[in-house]
């Protein structure tokens, strides 16, 4: 089995891969997710750049050697570098408008002047094939080539380019956020390298085949590992909420039992019906017993990183279907707005807002509780909701019981403090 085509395939694969779970991943969010978009446009692309560079290096021609060359710098290579462009932008959050459309409109000329040109841009003449061998044997074709005396507005652009990799991953680690600058000038370092090497390969200083299609998959492994790190702290998170709802649920069941014991006490000395005590104490119990509260983990714009089940099934999805969806859509427009505006709030004030609301005949008890980061900035979202219906309607008739009971025992003090029966009953 020949190493190299079996590599860049699986390079390929990989690439296509990541690309296609990523394009879903920043499609399916709202609002979309560009970080998402631009890493996916980018690793297809990639993949075709691969494919390109097995094409090159199994040429029989030179014409076949110079139309892969051609599609490989051309479109394939287009994808790839405005996709490298803009994702490190948004992925930095360092985004000057009118420099990644000047350098995207840049690489569109150099791209258009590589196809059009009879050998590309990077080429002024071909004058045949060479063949090389890899240290375990294997042989492949590079091209003798002359360089074009344009080439150095291809470098110059590529200067500029990492520049601005570089200035991006810096103001990214000014800002604080140092492990995913690292990670990111890692991969920026891995690129860069590889581009010279392969620079070193086209005017003849190095005698092997281009390697950067490896030096962008190692890019993808790296970011996913980065990925990866960022859906097991949403995990740990998201274990510290449970924990939360738990403290919580504990907290308000004491304290429905304390309100019940003494209300049970003062029904008891004055009335004697303990026993129909017990039974609204029985009742209140099968309340704070019921079903836990809905519990939802957002990000600060509203989208569900995850939710329980209990939450899913009182909107009738699954666990899968309402991850990532706007959490506010879930709901009818009124209710949603008065949500929003409270998750707004929450996000102002970095401070818990409790409130109820109705919604046909149901009462809910619901709490956004803002997590702050280290610099004290919301990032995240914990969201709860309390079916309160039932414990509210036994409140409203235990209070009327309350107010009728309390009349039958001003109506037995009146009687046993007049002794003439006339009195009492004008009493």
């Amino acid at each position: 089995m020949s190493v190299v085509p079996t590599v860049l395939s699986i390079a390929a694969g990989i690439c296509l891969l990541a690309g296609t779970i990523h394009l879903f991943i920043g499609l399916s969010r709202r609002p979309r997710d560009w970080v998402h978009i631009t890493f996916a446009l980018t690793s297809l692309a990639v993949a075709a750049n691969t494919l390109g560079a097995l094409a090159i290096h199994t040429s029989g021609s030179v014409d076949a050697y110079v139309v892969a060359h051609k599609y490989a710098f051309g479109p394939a290579a287009l994808g790839f570098i405005i996709g490298t462009l803009w994702f490190v932008a948004f992925y930095t959050d360092v985004t000057p408008r009118r420099f990644l459309l000047a350098m995207t409109l840049w690489i569109t000329g150099i791209v258009v002047l590589q196809v059009v040109l009879p050998y590309g841009i990077l080429f002024a003449e071909f004058s045949g094939l060479r063949q090389i061998t890899m240290p375990w044997g294997e042989q492949f074709v590079v091209g003798q080539t002359t360089t074009h005396p344009w080439r150095w507005i291809v470098d110059l652009y590529f200067l500029f380019l990492f520049a601005f990799l570089v200035y991006a991953t810096y103001r990214q680690y000014r800002r604080g956020d140092r492990k995913r600058a690292r990670l990111l000038g890692l991969a920026i370092l891995v690129l860069f390298l590889t581009n010279v090497f392969d620079a070193l390969v086209d005017i003849g200083q190095v005698n092997s085949i281009y390697i950067v299609e490896l030096g962008y998959l190692s890019v993808v492994i790296i970011m996913s590992v980065r990925l990866y790190s960022e859906i097991i702290q949403t995990e740990t998170e998201l274990g510290q909420y449970r924990g939360t709802l738990e403290t919580l649920v504990q907290e308000r069941t004491a304290e429905l039992e304390t309100a019940n014991d003494q209300l049970a006490n003062e029904m008891a000395e004055r009335l004697g019906v303990e026993q129909a005590l017990r039974r609204s104490e029985s009742a209140a119990r099968a309340l704070i017993n019921a079903p836990p509260d809905s519990a939802f983990l957002l990000d600060a714009e509203g989208i569900i990183l995850d939710l329980n089940e209990i939450a899913a099934d009182r909107r009738e999805l699954s666990l899968q279907q309402a991850r990532g969806r706007y959490a506010f859509d879930l709901f009818g427009p009124q209710i949603g707005e008065a949500r929003r505006a409270k998750f707004d709030e929450a996000i102002a004030t970095k401070h818990p807002v409790r409130w109820q609301d109705r919604r046909a005949a149901f009462v809910f008890d619901n709490t956004f509780y803002p997590i702050l980061d280290e610099q004290g900035q919301v990032t995240r979202v914990a969201a709860f909701a309390t079916d309160i219906t039932e414990r509210v309607r036994f409140e409203e008739a235990l209070q009327r019981s309350v107010e009728e009971l309390a009349g039958l025992n001003a109506i037995a003090r009146a009687v046993t403090d007049v002794t003439e029966l006339p009195s009492a009953l004008a009493q």
